[in-house]
């Protein structure tokens, strides 16, 4: 990721975007950002695997700004998503073993 929007940089950013904007807001802001990256998945699915990569690029990257304000909205903890996120790749892991 460029360094021009360190992740402090960016938590301040989305901090005046709280600011000026309702929290719920955000929220349907991030619910409609998942449902464009959901579109474009479904997309290439009817498309035969026909991928526009940039589309893709695109919506992920909305996701994951919504998904860094939705922890901030929340108050998640770095270290509880990371433990979180622990816990469901030992699922995965799970998994991949079978």
């Amino acid at each position: 990721m460029s360094e021009r929007y360190t992740k402090h940089k960016r938590i301040a950013l989305y901090g005046r975007l709280l600011d000026k904007y309702d929290w719920r807001l955000q929220v349907i802001v991030a619910i409609e950002e998942m449902a464009e990256l959901s579109q474009e998945l479904t997309t290439v699915l009817r498309h035969d695997g026909v991928i526009d990569k940039g589309r893709i690029v695109e919506e992920l990257a909305d996701c994951y700004i919504m998904y860094e304000q939705l922890g901030m909205i929340f108050g998640v903890q770095e270290e509880e998503f990371t433990e979180m996120m622990n816990k469901k790749m030992e699922w995965v892991e799970v998994l991949t073993q079978k």
